[in-house]
């Protein structure tokens, strides 16, 4: 949302609307390819991951590209986890 109101240069909403559709953003935390919207507001590159918190840490267990930790099956009770 930063980048799209600095490229916007204002807080208008037709500015602000134009600028997010325009958005081709390469650097970013989430999973996959730039963030890049269609004619319908979508995401086209998002990325669903499945997370497990493991040793207290909430690690990224699928898919396997974007993975840092292995998925613990079956799922051990909270007071193991």
């Amino acid at each position: 949302l930063i980048d799209a109101l600095e490229r916007a240069a204002s807080t208008d909403p037709a500015k602000l609307r134009e600028a997010i559709a325009k958005t081709n953003l390469k650097q970013h935390i989430a999973p996959g390819d730039a963030i890049v919207f269609n004619e319908q507001g979508q995401n086209v590159n998002a990325t669903v991951t499945m997370q497990q918190v493991q040793k207290g840490q909430i690690r990224v267990v699928l898919p396997k590209a974007y993975a840092d930790a292995d998925p613990i099956f079956p799922i051990p009770g909270w007071s193991k986890v």
